[in-house]
Parts: structure tokens; C-alpha cells; sequence
């Protein structure tokens, strides 16, 4: 062991610039003593977490481990295509992450500090994911994984460096840390210390290390096999880089003043084991129609499918015919924790859907037969000529319209029509030139036809042509925001795409009755409204027809390929 501590020693100083050995600074200077200090085999004890025995402290780390690794500050190279990530179990609730690919997990011990905000960022700016949880249980690493039985304290999706608030931490409890490498290239994730706080960084060493990001602040990179750098060190750092077999200093290495670095080779002291299965004991939910799961099972007949989605917090299955299959997940309820989960299946003949969570769950089916329907309303059904429109008004709100059409007759139910809660209270509106009704109604509660709570604008049923103009005012000036409205369905129970075209500037939002208005999704290139997940404003767009695929947020699955959207003008 001394000959390769010796030769590792030799081989760091040859690898350094002549001109810097001939006339050192400060840090090589203090890296060579450091160096010279490999001789010494006392362990760094102050990095090391120790578990109470030698059982698995989490299925996600390695089976028997007696160590982990903490640093004040982590780098870590990305995984790409889920190598050296384990699978997930199935009861853990992953927030916001539809798809957490590529995770990486890390503990978090709070020292200091209750509201903490960490910044995670990757060194080339690819989309990057994360949530953490906790506290774990007891202060106990054994408990890391029922952690993920709960949902995250937060969790971050949509930007490329997520910012994750700790709120209430506990000083000397721990907390879980996932971070996904959503783009699945090539990228060096940076974790440093929390705003408004001080924590350690645990993780389990890695076969191997290579990193071409700067290193700062106090830095402990412990592998295996291997490690290589090729980085900048930072002024007043103080990194280690332990390996068991050898360390490299690549081209573009470097250190700034005042930096100490100390390398040796030395094990990390992890017991190989087995890996150990979750054990996936989730609870059941119900799924009763029209009560607290609310399932909308439906058909989809361009491509000739059944669909349906549910809320759950754990993924359910359905069944149809004798065969149970599981569903996937589309997104989080923003309101509540808990999914939303889909399936697709091929349309054979008419079927009853049975839903349940799992095996030794109650089954619930569903209380009609889900088909495909022949009629789309694809047609343009007639428009009233109104007198135009001399003065416009603009009510600024996106639109939800719940609505159903079967038939190509002269009237289509509307259940109801949603805005933002904050429109003009004395608001009304016409249908197709006729009376003003001032029914718009201020709600904020529970809603127990959607089983959801609202705080919207809201009107009621109404029965209406197919495709019609919907006037709003405000009180009874002459002032108008004019809207054609056009319906048109996938072809199933309650499928519609609804197209609200604004006449004063020839811009579009778009309702799909698939998905759900609180979970947020896209169709094709185009963002949810804040207030309504499956609403999109699609701006201005010239008379015709559209097709654009609904996806999830990140377009990890899609609920259907082809939404129509019909814009039409006088």
C-alpha cells in the first residue's frame, strides 16, 4: 500500500506545470505537504456518518453499508440513461416528478437554521428536477426510505435549476434529497450551502468520479475505484479526493490561493451486499364513480381507444375484459396530494371499466359502458349575423368550459363556465344576441359536482347551438368582448375540445375536457393557463383547423395525439 500511496504521489507532482513547480504558490505548496501526508492512514473520521449495524440503512443505497461520505458542498456527475439509478418503489410519492429520471439521492443533515432555501444547478444548464423529504423518522438513517411515503416538502419541475425551501427544518434531523437529470445528458450537478442555514451532505461512493466543474468551499469527493479532476479549485477551498485504487489530474486542472487539497487512496469502507427489494405495501383508495375519485372514463375514436383518467395517490389499475393493466401517471393535483393517472387502451366492444389500487383492493366498476362514438362535431353549425362590435372590452380571463355534445342537434348542454374569480363583478353576458343574464357567480369552495374546491368565476347551465358567440359587458354598457365559441369532441362521454376566439384581436384559448384543470399539462408547443392545467391561450391564430398532441408538462406521456382545435370568424 505504501509503494501506490508513493507512486501517487509522483505521479500528481509530475503531472503539474514545471514553471508552477519551479516557482510554487501558496496552495501547491500546501497541496504537496498534504500530499506527502498520504503516509499517514488515520481515517477523516468528521466526514463519516455511521450507521447502528450493518443492516440496509435504505433499499436505495447500498445493502450493508456501515458509511456514508458527508461534505459541506456536492458535485456530482449526472447519470445518463438510468445507469447506477435504482428503481423507485411503488409507494413512494414522487410530487411533481412524472418522471424522475436519472435520480440521484442524497441525506441532508440540518445544522443550523429553519427556513432553508437550497439552488441546484447544472454546470451546462440542462433541465434538471429535484424534491426533498422528511424529517426522517427517529434521526434514524433506517427510516430513509418511509420517508418517500409522504409526500415532498417541496419539489421542483419546471425550471432549470430548481430551487427547492425547506420550511420549519429541524436542526440534527435528516432530510432526503432527489435529483433527476431530466434532459438524460451529459452534466455536473452543483449543491452548496443553504440560504438561511448550515447542513451536511451525505451520499454512498460511487465505482467512479470524473469532474471538469470548479470545486469550492469545503469539498469531499470519495470513489471506489477512481477519481478524476480537471477542474479549477477556488480560492480558500478545502477539498479531499480519496479513491481505492487512483487518482488523476486531468488537463485543466487547477487551484486558486490559498486552496487545500489532499488526495489519497484509501477505501471507502462499504461492504458489498444485495440488492434488497421495497417491500410495496400501498393502502387502498376508492374509486367510486362521482364521489371521491371522480373518474372520467371516456372514449377517444381517431384512435380507436378507451381512456380514462382518476386521481389516486398511488398508481391504480383498471380492467377490461378479465385482465388488469396499470395506469400511468399525467401529472399533480396543484390543490391536493395526490395524481393524476390515465390509461389507453384498444377498443375491441363496449366494456365496463373496473378500477382499484392493487391486488387485495376493492374493485369498483364503472356505472355505464365506455365505446367509442361515431359523431365529432367536427361540422361548423350556423352563426347569427349580430350587429358587430364598436367598441371592445376585454374581460382578461382564460376560460374552462365543462360541456358535453353527442349529436349533431340544434342545442348542446353547457354545464357550466368558468373565469377568473377577480372578473368585474357586475359581468353578464348573451348567447347568440339574446337577453343578458346576469348570472355570473362568485365561488370560492367546494364543488361537489367536480368534487375539487374552486375559487372561480362561474356560470351556470346553459343550453346552446353547437358552435355560438357568447357576449360579456359590463353592467349594461355598449362596450363588448365578443367570443365565437366552437365545440367539437374525441368522440367519448364528456371529450370536448372547446375554442374561444376573441374578435378583437384574433387570439385563442383552448379548453380540452381531457386531462384535468388542476393538473397542468401542454398541447404541442403550448403552456397552460395558470389558473386551468388543460386551458391554453394559443394567441393568434387565422381561421381553420389544428391538431396538436396533449402531453404531460414535460411531454413525458402523451393522453392524445391529435386535439382539434377549430377557429372560426364571422
Amino acid at each position: 500500500m505504501y509503494v501506490q500511496y508513493f507512486q501517487l504521489i509522483l505521479k500528481i507532482i509530475n503531472s503539474l506545470n514545471p514553471r508552477t513547480l519551479r516557482y510554487p504558490n501558496k496552495s501547491v505548496l500546501v497541496f504537496i505537504l498534504f500530499a506527502i501526508s498520504v503516509l499517514d492512514s488515520i481515517g477523516q473520521s468528521q466526514y463519516r456518518l455511521t450507521t447502528s449495524n450493518s443492516t440496509p440503512s435504505c433499499y436505495f443505497f447500498e445493502t450493508n453499508a456501515t458509511q456514508l461520505v458527508g461534505t459541506d458542498n456536492f458535485i456530482f456527475k449526472a447519470s445518463i440513461n438510468n445507469q447506477d439509478s435504482l428503481p423507485i418503489p411503488a409507494k413512494a410519492q414522487m410530487g411533481c416528478i412524472i418522471e424522475p429520471r436519472n435520480p440521484r439521492w442524497v441525506l441532508i443533515k440540518v445544522l443550523s437554521g429553519s427556513q432553508l432555501t437550497f439552488n441546484i444547478a447544472s454546470n451546462n444548464n440542462l433541465d434538471i428536477d429535484a424534491a426533498i423529504w422528511g424529517p426522517v423518522t427517529g434521526q434514524d438513517i433506517s427510516n430513509t426510505c418511509d420517508a418517500l411515503n409522504s409526500f415532498p416538502l417541496d419539489c421542483q419541475y419546471d425550471t432549470l435549476s430548481p430551487v427547492l425551501n425547506l420550511s420549519n427544518a429541524i436542526v440534527n434531523n435528516y432530510y432526503l434529497l432527489m435529483v433527476s437529470n431530466f434532459a438524460n445528458d451529459n452534466t455536473e450537478v452543483s449543491i452548496g450551502q443553504p440560504i438561511g442555514g448550515v447542513v451536511k451532505y451525505y451520499y454512498y461512493c460511487p465505482e467512479n468520479i470524473q469532474l471538469n466543474t470548479s470545486l469550492s468551499g469545503g469539498q469531499n469527493q470519495y470513489a471506489k475505484n477512481t477519481i478524476k479532476l480537471g477542474g479549477n479549485i477556488s480560492s480558500q477551498s478545502n477539498v479531499q479526493a480519496f479513491s481505492g485504487n487512483a487518482i488523476e489530474l486531468l488537463p485543466g486542472f487547477s487551484s486558486g490561493e490559498g486552496v487545500v487539497f489532499e488526495s489519497k487512496i484509501q477505501d471507502c469502507n462499504l461492504v458489498q451486499g444485495t440488492y434488497v427489494t421495497p417491500t410495496n405495501v400501498i393502502p387502498c383508495e376508492s374509486f367510486d364513480n362521482h364521489t371521491t375519485a371522480s373518474p372520467h372514463l371516456y372514449a377517444n375514436t381517431l384512435q380507436n381507444e378507451l381512456v380514462g383518467t382518476v386521481y389516486a395517490k398511488n398508481r391504480p389499475q383498471y380492467r377490461i375484459g378479465n385482465q388488469w393493466f396499470d395506469m400511468k401517471k399525467l401529472g399533480k393535483d396543484k390543490k391536493n396530494d395526490r395524481y393524476l393517472w390515465f390509461y389507453r387502451h384498444p377498443f375491441t366492444v363496449p366494456n365496463n371499466v373496473s378500477l382499484r389500487t392493487g391486488p387485495n383492493c376493492p374493485h369498483y366498476d364503472d356505472v355505464r359502458y365506455s365505446q367509442v362514438q361515431s359523431y365529432l362535431g367536427t361540422e361548423d353549425t350556423p352563426l347569427p349575423n349580430l350587429e358587430p362590435v364598436t367598441t371592445f372590452l376585454d374581460i382578461d380571463s382564460p376560460f374552462y368550459l365543462s360541456t358535453n355534445i353527442t349529436e349533431s342537434g340544434s342545442y348542446q348542454r353547457i354545464e357550466a363556465l368558468y373565469l377568473k374569480y377577480d372578473v368585474n363583478s357586475d359581468l353578464n353576458y348573451s348567447i347568440n344576441g339574446g337577453s343578458f343574464r346576469f348570472n355570473v357567480e362568485k365561488f370560492d369552495g367546494f364543488e361537489p359536482f367536480s368534487n375539487r374546491h374552486l375559487r372561480v368565476a362561474r356560470i351556470g347551465q346553459n343550453d346552446a347551438p353547437k358552435d355560438f358567440i357568447i357576449d360579456f359587458r359590463i353592467n349594461r354598457d355598449a362596450a363588448l368582448d365578443r367570443y365565437i365559441v366552437t365545440r367539437n369532441t374525441a368522440g367519448g362521454h364528456f371529450a370536448v375540445n372547446t375554442t374561444f376566439t376573441r374578435l378583437a384581436d384574433s387570439t385563442v384559448y383552448v379548453t380540452t375536457f381531457q386531462g384535468d384543470m388542476d393538473t397542468q399539462m401542454k398541447l404541442g408547443p403550448y403552456e397552460p393557463t395558470e389558473l386551468f392545467g388543460c386551458t391554453f391561450y394559443l394567441g393568434k391564430l387565422p381561421e381553420g383547423t389544428y391538431y396538436f398532441p396533449l402531453t404531460s408538462r414535460k411531454e413525458e406521456v402523451v393522453l392524445d395525439e391529435q386535439i382539434m382545435v377549430r377557429v372560426r370568424y364571422n
